[in-house]
């Protein structure tokens, strides 16, 4: 009698890109979406890392963050060592009631003491709400071209979030 082996499989770790810096950038839909200072971003958020997209850390936590202007980068740097799957801004107030709007975000991966490329390339972006075709993965499309390249949330309430998935 042949007796079956037995085996086991374990999954190989994965070893997740570790962020020390975001970008943001904002967008003013008016006629000139270029011109102006930008009314519909975000104030106060808090970005997080997370494993399985039910418990996170907080990374980095903002609040105050008024005067955008449209098409500008704002940079934002952070300590931390781990590896997450899932990156997410946690976005608690707003310059605006009405709309939260967001042209473009980054999430830079560390590298040494400083800081890569975008992580923000091959994965999943969601959000928990959107407006219309202004889906989530438009704020990662590294697209500032035109206005249909927002993610964009009318009515929105306290906290929305936008995050990164950067798969298995």
């Amino acid at each position: 009698m042949i007796k079956p082996w037995l085996y086991k499989h374990q999954a190989a770790a994965t070893t997740w890109k570790v962020a020390r810096k975001y970008t943001l950038i904002a967008y003013n839909n008016n006629a000139n979406p270029y011109l102006g200072t930008c009314q519909f971003y975000p104030k106060e958020w808090k970005f997080q890392g997370s494993h399985d997209a039910s418990t996170w850390d907080d990374l980095d936590s903002q609040t105050g963050q008024t005067s955008w202007s449209p098409g500008v980068k704002k940079e934002y740097t952070f300590a931390n060592s781990t590896g997450y799957r899932y990156y997410r801004w946690l976005i608690s107030a707003g310059e605006n009631a009405s709309y939260i709007i967001i042209k473009e975000a980054e999430i830079m991966e560390a590298v040494g003491e400083g800081y890569g490329s975008d992580i923000c390339t091959g994965g999943t972006a969601s959000a928990g709400h959107y407006t219309g075709t202004y889906t989530p993965d438009k704020a990662f499309d590294d697209s500032i071209a035109t206005e249909s390249t927002i993610w964009a949330y009318q009515s929105w309430t306290s906290p929305e979030w936008l995050q990164y998935d950067l798969g298995t």
